[in-house]
């Protein structure tokens, strides 16, 4: 028990730290409704990561995934397509970025998180966390 603990522990860790969440509270916290949307954006996110959870847990035991001792090939080719997918899309980043002393355009979600309503703060925290 321990060691799954110890071993998921770090993914707990990923998903607490990542920048877009961070930020997206940060948001809805200083928004016009913080008081209805902060706790709203909260019970999203722990919604979601409850459902992706069990999701998970119910596709791993499902497919014998603590018997197996060996990845499969299909695995490593996952990975292989989702690292090629995250480079392309560092790519199309990087040509988009804007030019030396230009001011950078805030993305559309963030600067509509201030007139959030409770649902879409709801929806919000859902699909951050999902």
């Amino acid at each position: 028990m321990g060691k799954g603990i110890s071993e998921v522990l770090t993914f707990a860790v990923g998903v607490a730290i990542s920048p877009v969440p961070i930020i997206a509270v940060t948001l809805v916290l200083f928004s016009r409704r913080a008081r209805v949307n902060g706790p709203l954006f909260l019970l999203g996110w722990v919604l979601a990561l409850g459902v992706v959870s069990a999701i998970v847990y119910l596709v791993a035991d499902q497919g014998g995934a603590a018997t197996s001792s060996t990845g499969s090939d299909s695995i490593a080719w996952g990975k292989i397509v989702l690292g090629v997918l995250l480079l392309l899309l560092a790519l199309r980043n990087w040509r988009k970025r804007p030019a030396p002393g230009a001011e950078p355009e805030m993305p559309k979600w963030m600067a509509g998180i201030d007139a959030l309503a409770p649902g879409k703060a709801f929806g919000l925290g859902f699909l951050l966390a999902g």
